[in-house]
Protein backbone atom coordinates (compact mmCIF):
# COMPACT_ATOMS: atom_id res chain seq x y z
CA UNK A 1 0.00 0.00 0.00
CA UNK A 2 3.10 2.65 1.02
CA UNK A 3 4.31 2.30 -2.92
CA UNK A 4 0.78 2.90 -4.03
CA UNK A 5 0.56 5.64 -1.98
CA UNK A 6 4.20 6.40 -3.20
CA UNK A 7 3.06 6.48 -6.97
CA UNK A 8 -0.56 7.32 -6.64
CA UNK A 9 0.29 10.84 -9.20
CA UNK A 10 1.15 8.13 -11.70
CA UNK A 11 -0.87 5.49 -10.91
CA UNK A 12 -4.13 7.10 -10.98
CA UNK A 13 -4.07 8.19 -14.49
CA UNK A 14 -3.77 4.80 -15.48
CA UNK A 15 -6.73 2.27 -16.87
CA UNK A 16 -7.48 -0.18 -14.58
CA UNK A 17 -6.02 -3.04 -16.21
CA UNK A 18 -2.63 -1.78 -16.60
CA UNK A 19 -2.65 -0.77 -13.07
CA UNK A 20 -1.16 -4.33 -11.61
CA UNK A 21 1.77 -4.37 -14.02
CA UNK A 22 2.74 -0.92 -12.75
CA UNK A 23 2.77 -1.69 -9.34
CA UNK A 24 4.61 -4.96 -9.54
CA UNK A 25 7.31 -2.86 -11.96
CA UNK A 26 7.76 -0.41 -8.85
CA UNK A 27 7.82 -3.38 -6.32
CA UNK A 28 9.38 -5.94 -8.33
CA UNK A 29 7.79 -8.78 -7.06
CA UNK A 30 5.95 -10.57 -9.41
CA UNK A 31 4.16 -13.01 -6.82
CA UNK A 32 1.22 -10.42 -6.45
CA UNK A 33 -1.86 -11.02 -8.37
CA UNK A 34 -4.02 -8.69 -9.99
CA UNK A 35 -7.08 -9.05 -7.14
CA UNK A 36 -4.42 -8.39 -4.31
CA UNK A 37 -3.17 -5.25 -5.88
CA UNK A 38 -5.84 -3.67 -6.75
CA UNK A 39 -8.16 -4.47 -3.42
CA UNK A 40 -5.13 -2.64 -2.24
CA UNK A 41 -5.23 0.23 -4.96
CA UNK A 42 -9.04 0.56 -3.84
CA UNK A 43 -8.75 0.68 -0.16
CA UNK A 44 -5.78 3.52 -0.63
CA UNK A 45 -7.79 5.58 -3.25
CA UNK A 46 -10.74 4.98 -0.80
CA UNK A 47 -8.79 6.59 2.06
CA UNK A 48 -7.38 9.34 0.23
CA UNK A 49 -10.78 10.29 -0.97
CA UNK A 50 -12.20 10.80 2.74
CA UNK A 51 -8.97 12.39 3.74
CA UNK A 52 -9.58 15.06 1.17
CA UNK A 53 -7.96 18.44 0.32
CA UNK A 54 -5.47 18.85 2.86
CA UNK A 55 -4.84 22.83 4.30
CA UNK A 56 -1.55 24.02 4.08
CA UNK A 57 -1.11 24.56 7.86
CA UNK A 58 -2.25 20.60 8.51
CA UNK A 59 0.93 19.73 6.53
CA UNK A 60 3.38 21.97 8.55
CA UNK A 61 1.94 20.96 11.63
CA UNK A 62 2.29 16.72 10.57
CA UNK A 63 5.70 17.93 9.58
CA UNK A 64 6.56 19.36 13.06
CA UNK A 65 5.29 16.40 14.73
CA UNK A 66 7.88 14.06 13.28
CA UNK A 67 10.64 16.26 13.35
CA UNK A 68 9.96 17.75 16.88
CA UNK A 69 10.39 13.75 17.61
CA UNK A 70 13.46 13.35 20.03
CA UNK A 71 14.04 9.64 17.96
CA UNK A 72 15.57 8.61 14.97
CA UNK A 73 12.64 8.37 12.66
CA UNK A 74 13.20 6.39 9.19
CA UNK A 75 10.58 5.85 6.66
CA UNK A 76 12.16 5.15 3.51
CA UNK A 77 12.05 8.40 1.97
CA UNK A 78 12.58 10.12 5.11
CA UNK A 79 15.26 9.70 7.87
CA UNK A 80 16.33 12.19 11.06
CA UNK A 81 17.57 11.97 14.15
CA UNK A 82 18.56 14.47 17.22
CA UNK A 83 22.01 15.01 17.96
CA UNK A 84 23.51 16.77 21.59
CA UNK A 85 23.23 20.27 21.58
CA UNK A 86 27.12 22.30 21.95
CA UNK A 87 26.65 23.46 25.54
CA UNK A 88 27.15 27.08 24.55
CA UNK A 89 23.83 26.73 22.95
CA UNK A 90 21.66 25.00 25.28
CA UNK A 91 20.13 28.21 26.78
CA UNK A 92 18.77 29.03 22.99
CA UNK A 93 17.87 25.35 21.51
CA UNK A 94 15.84 22.85 22.80
CA UNK A 95 16.13 20.42 20.01
CA UNK A 96 18.80 20.08 16.90
CA UNK A 97 18.11 17.08 14.59
CA UNK A 98 20.32 16.02 11.53
CA UNK A 99 17.68 15.16 8.35
CA UNK A 100 19.64 13.37 6.18
CA UNK A 101 17.12 12.05 4.06
CA UNK A 102 14.15 13.81 2.93
CA UNK A 103 12.13 14.45 -0.35
CA UNK A 104 10.08 17.29 -1.14
CA UNK A 105 7.45 17.53 -3.70
CA UNK A 106 6.54 21.12 -5.41
CA UNK A 107 3.36 21.74 -7.41
CA UNK A 108 3.38 25.04 -10.09
CA UNK A 109 -0.29 26.55 -9.11
CA UNK A 110 -0.09 29.94 -10.72
CA UNK A 111 2.00 33.12 -11.03
CA UNK A 112 1.82 35.83 -9.18
CA UNK A 113 4.43 39.07 -7.43
CA UNK A 114 2.75 40.47 -4.98
CA UNK A 115 0.04 38.32 -3.58
CA UNK A 116 0.09 34.60 -1.93
CA UNK A 117 -3.93 34.38 -2.29
CA UNK A 118 -4.78 31.67 -4.67
CA UNK A 119 -7.58 33.49 -5.92
CA UNK A 120 -5.03 36.78 -7.36
CA UNK A 121 -2.63 34.16 -9.03
CA UNK A 122 -2.68 34.14 -12.84
CA UNK A 123 -3.95 30.58 -14.03
CA UNK A 124 -1.60 28.46 -16.00
CA UNK A 125 -3.43 27.40 -18.53
CA UNK A 126 -6.25 29.08 -20.76
CA UNK A 127 -8.37 25.67 -19.71
CA UNK A 128 -8.99 24.40 -16.63
CA UNK A 129 -6.44 20.78 -16.10
CA UNK A 130 -6.81 18.06 -13.74
CA UNK A 131 -3.39 18.05 -13.17
CA UNK A 132 -0.47 20.59 -12.29
CA UNK A 133 3.00 20.33 -13.30
CA UNK A 134 5.43 19.09 -10.19
CA UNK A 135 9.04 18.20 -9.39
CA UNK A 136 9.84 16.00 -6.45
CA UNK A 137 13.45 16.82 -5.02
CA UNK A 138 15.49 15.52 -2.46
CA UNK A 139 18.15 16.69 -0.36
CA UNK A 140 19.17 16.83 3.52
CA UNK A 141 18.34 19.56 6.11
CA UNK A 142 18.99 20.54 10.31
CA UNK A 143 15.90 20.78 11.92
CA UNK A 144 16.08 23.18 15.61
CA UNK A 145 13.80 24.26 17.67
CA UNK A 146 14.11 27.17 19.96
CA UNK A 147 13.79 27.79 23.35
CA UNK A 148 10.38 29.58 23.58
CA UNK A 149 11.52 32.07 26.25
CA UNK A 150 14.40 33.73 24.68
CA UNK A 151 12.22 34.12 21.39
CA UNK A 152 9.52 35.74 23.88
CA UNK A 153 12.42 38.22 25.40
CA UNK A 154 14.08 39.01 21.89
CA UNK A 155 10.52 39.86 20.85
CA UNK A 156 10.06 42.03 24.00
CA UNK A 157 13.29 43.50 23.72
CA UNK A 158 12.48 44.67 19.71
CA UNK A 159 8.61 45.58 19.62
CA UNK A 160 8.94 48.87 18.46
CA UNK A 161 11.02 47.58 15.79
CA UNK A 162 8.59 45.08 14.62
CA UNK A 163 6.23 47.99 14.25
CA UNK A 164 7.50 50.06 12.29
CA UNK A 165 8.10 47.01 10.00
CA UNK A 166 4.49 45.94 10.68
CA UNK A 167 3.17 49.20 9.41
CA UNK A 168 5.29 49.16 6.23
CA UNK A 169 4.33 46.01 5.50
CA UNK A 170 0.85 47.31 5.72
CA UNK A 171 0.99 50.07 3.64
CA UNK A 172 2.93 48.19 0.95
CA UNK A 173 1.01 45.99 -1.75
CA UNK A 174 2.21 42.96 -0.64
CA UNK A 175 0.41 40.76 1.59
CA UNK A 176 1.69 38.40 4.07
CA UNK A 177 -0.42 37.00 6.93
CA UNK A 178 2.39 34.56 8.91
CA UNK A 179 4.30 37.70 9.44
CA UNK A 180 4.83 38.19 13.28
CA UNK A 181 7.29 38.47 15.86
CA UNK A 182 8.40 35.24 15.87
CA UNK A 183 8.80 35.34 12.74
CA UNK A 184 11.52 38.13 11.98
CA UNK A 185 13.49 36.48 14.42
CA UNK A 186 13.37 32.86 12.82
CA UNK A 187 13.41 34.36 9.41
CA UNK A 188 16.81 36.32 10.27
CA UNK A 189 18.60 33.38 12.27
CA UNK A 190 17.74 31.52 9.13
CA UNK A 191 19.36 33.30 6.73
CA UNK A 192 22.35 34.14 9.27
CA UNK A 193 22.55 30.25 9.14
CA UNK A 194 21.96 29.64 5.72
CA UNK A 195 24.90 32.13 4.55
CA UNK A 196 27.44 30.32 7.84
CA UNK A 197 26.41 26.91 5.99
CA UNK A 198 27.21 28.11 2.78
CA UNK A 199 30.84 29.82 4.13
CA UNK A 200 32.49 26.71 5.98
CA UNK A 201 30.65 23.77 3.86
CA UNK A 202 31.00 25.08 0.40
CA UNK A 203 27.10 24.56 -0.37
CA UNK A 204 25.65 27.84 -2.57
CA UNK A 205 23.37 29.70 -0.41
CA UNK A 206 21.41 29.87 -3.60
CA UNK A 207 20.90 26.14 -2.94
CA UNK A 208 20.04 26.56 0.71
CA UNK A 209 16.25 26.85 1.74
CA UNK A 210 14.58 27.35 5.19
CA UNK A 211 11.25 26.45 5.95
CA UNK A 212 9.57 27.95 9.13
CA UNK A 213 7.07 27.14 11.90
CA UNK A 214 6.07 28.85 14.16
CA UNK A 215 3.10 30.51 15.75
CA UNK A 216 2.37 34.23 16.62
CA UNK A 217 1.15 33.73 20.79
CA UNK A 218 4.65 31.68 21.05
CA UNK A 219 3.11 28.50 21.54
CA UNK A 220 5.86 27.13 19.10
CA UNK A 221 9.27 28.90 18.04
CA UNK A 222 10.77 26.45 15.09
CA UNK A 223 12.81 26.41 12.45
CA UNK A 224 13.91 23.81 10.15
CA UNK A 225 16.21 24.44 7.39
CA UNK A 226 16.28 22.02 3.69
Amino acid sequence: MNCIKKNDDFISHMDEERIPSAVRGYLHDDGLTDEEILRSYNAVKTVMCERGNRTERSVCEDEYAVLSKEENVDTGSFSSYTVSIPEKYRDYFEQVAVVDRLSVTQALIGFSRLFRDETELAPLSQYSKKWLPAVELTGEGIFIRFNKEKIIAWTNANRSRYKRMRKALEESHFKFDDFSETYVVLHTFAHLFIREISNVCGYSAASIREKIYCETDHRTAESAYV
